[in-house]
């Protein structure tokens, strides 16, 4: 009998719980939508921002050195258009500048395929028709939980025995 009320009593939270989570899912969803965004554009924007002071950090070491040294504009011009002697109207990347932009090209994809993976349930939760079954749900695991987990029992109650004994005893005497 133990058993019994103890599998009762898991059960009995576990529908509880379930029940508050959709309740609250179906009432927040779009909200916590909207954080999950904003949190996604921040981190976003961090990794710009830090990119930017990188590049930042690298024109000022650079303006530095053409202050000391105006004949470095040359080496620098060379560098970064690939100057050759044969003419191209493009400037030809480097193959170190190939390997940095495939990174960054990486990079974006998983970026791109993570945001849109990660949150579809949370997408799916907050449509209008869905939020109300979450809601419907949550409610109908909360009366049946109450209903048939966490009702009166009175099979289960030892001292239940005793009162209506002593009720019926005290109906007897009244009825003489």
């Amino acid at each position: 009998m133990d058993f019994f009320r103890f599998l009762q009593t898991i059960m009995f939270c576990i529908c509880i719980a379930g029940g508050f989570l959709f309740l609250s899912l179906s009432y927040a969803a779009p909200e916590i939508e909207l954080y999950f965004q904003n949190r996604q554009t921040l981190i976003e924007t961090e990794k710009m921002i830090e990119k930017l002071r990188e590049k930042k950090f690298i024109c000022q070491s650079q303006m530095e050195m053409l202050k000391r040294d105006p004949k470095l504009l040359q080496i620098f011009h060379d560098k970064m258009f690939n100057v050759y002697k044969k003419a191209s109207p493009y400037p030809e990347p480097s193959e170190q500048d190939s390997r940095k932009a495939e990174l960054i090209l990486k990079e974006l994809g998983d970026i791109k395929t993570e945001d849109k993976s990660r949150w579809e349930w949370l997408k799916f939760a907050g449509k209008g028709q869905n939020r109300k079954l979450l809601f419907i749900c949550g409610a109908l695991l909360i009366v049946t939980a109450f209903t048939f987990l966490g009702g009166f029992n009175p099979h289960s109650n030892p001292n239940l025995g005793s009162q209506d004994k002593l009720s019926s005893g005290k109906e007897e005497e009244f009825a003489e």
